[in-house]
């Protein structure tokens, strides 16, 4: 496994959990893809958002929905060029104060020392089929 992209996603994680905004765009593309697939019909569609604003975006719509969150990965996963990093997720609803926990899976992409592609999916089992399926698409171009 490439411990620099393992260490580079070790300090995103850290970043977010300190709420140091700034850290985490260091971290990341001025032009990355940001892809959240909810894969259930009782919660919002899936979307596509890019570059840094969209970046911050999403962790606006979380944090106006979430306080108090905790993202901590468990296990990360390399293959290919993207690395999927297993994390327990913990919050409270900003209205209701109600405690939510998930395990969600993030894939990660790496070019040059930075994230250009982070994918958001609800299982770890998603994630490394969405993973397999695109580096089998990339070897059939090859």
């Amino acid at each position: 496994m490439s411990q620099e992209n393992v260490e580079l996603a070790w300090s995103g994680y850290e970043a977010l959990g300190s709420g140091d905004v700034e850290a985490i765009l260091e971290l990341i593309d001025r032009d990355i893809e940001v892809e959240i697939y909810t894969g259930r019909p009782d919660l919002p569609e899936s979307q596509s958002l890019h570059g840094h604003a969209g970046f911050l975006e999403n962790l606006r719509q979380l944090t106006e929905a979430f306080e108090d969150i905790q993202v901590k990965p468990e296990e990360f996963i390399e293959v290919g060029d993207e690395l999927v990093a297993v994390v327990h997720t913990t919050a409270r609803g900003h209205g209701s104060g109600i405690r939510v926990e998930n395990r969600v899976a993030h894939v990660w992409t790496f070019r040059d020392g930075k994230a250009t592609r982070f994918r958001v999916y609800l299982s770890k089992e998603q994630a490394l089929e969405a993973v397999k399926l695109s580096e089998q698409d990339a070897h059939a171009d090859s």
